[in-house]
């Protein structure tokens, strides 16, 4: 019977060593998926601050837009002036 006793000691021996290997790849993994997290909350931030600066961006460019229509509108009288002057002077 001392083989038995040798044959289970081995296969607990196995058993251990499959556990070890186990925790170590669970360790690993808890790892990876902190570091995922990580930079899943990075990338996060950086989409809101895109977002904010994109916003800005087009609340920016509409503020122009209107700004050269309004510059548009108070030279346009100067400019048909302009235009009969030269078509009478011609």
């Amino acid at each position: 019977m001392a083989g038995l006793h040798d044959l289970k000691a081995e296969l607990a021996a196995l058993e251990e060593d499959e556990c070890v290997a186990m925790e170590k790849e669970i360790d690993q993994l808890k790892e990876a998926c902190l570091e995922a997290h990580a930079g899943s909350t990075q990338a996060s931030r950086e989409l809101v601050e895109l977002t904010k600066r994109k916003s800005e961006f087009k609340r920016s460019r509409t503020q122009r837009k209107r700004a050269t229509e309004a510059v548009k509108q108070r030279i346009q009288p100067f400019a048909v002036q302009a235009k009969q002057l030269t078509v009478e002077s011609a």
